[in-house]
């Protein structure tokens, strides 16, 4: 269990570590192809784990270090925020850093409430009772919680910036000259 936990934590260190080679040489769309390819892959290794016989420790590990090795997405997401602050500043004339960052860190919590909170009906639903013995309803509830559930929802999560990001790294570069060009110039 302590390796099991303790995977995210490095496949995150080192994600974060290789996003920015990753973001180069991910095509026009760097930022957000590295956010898909991550989202998608923990997607996929969560749902490996779901599907592996509890007793096949090999392959949960398996599943847990392919969640784990897509740690890189977390950076190209708070870059492409300050992307979309650029965007506005360009089009309005107003940055509004502030507002765009507290929302993200509302989202996050909101979406942790939420998610912790289905995890735990969906969890009860299947029978799980704090301090019983665990039947297997409820193991599978737990397996479906902890893997399916989240599974699904990073793949969806993954898929949506192909439709709707559509700003390019190029662009994105583009605009942060306009702006400075135009600060400079006032």
């Amino acid at each position: 269990m302590a390796l099991l936990m303790t995977l995210p934590s490095i496949g995150s260190i080192i994600g974060n570590a290789i996003a920015p080679f990753l973001i180069r040489h991910f095509g026009t769309h760097g930022k957000r192809n590295v956010l898909v390819a991550s989202l998608v892959g923990k997607g996929i290794g969560l749902l490996i784990i779901f599907m592996t016989p509890f007793e096949n420790i090999g392959m949960v590990i398996f599943g847990h270090i392919l969640f784990t090795i897509p740690g890189f997405g977390f950076p190209s997401t708070l870059s492409m925020v300050a992307d979309s602050i650029d965007y506005q500043d360009l089009k309005t004339g107003v940055r509004s850093d502030g507002v765009a960052y507290a929302f993200y860190g509302l989202a996050t919590k909101v979406g942790n409430a939420f998610g912790g909170s289905i995890g735990v009906m969906l969890m009860a639903a299947f029978g799980y009772a704090a301090g019983a013995d665990i039947t297997a309803s409820a193991q599978h509830g737990i397996n479906m919680a902890a893997n399916l559930v989240p599974g699904i929802f990073f793949i969806i999560a993954g898929l949506l910036p192909l439709i709707f990001w559509k700003m390019t790294d190029k662009e994105a570069d583009e605009i942060r000259e306009q702006i400075t060009a135009r600060n400079m110039a006032e």
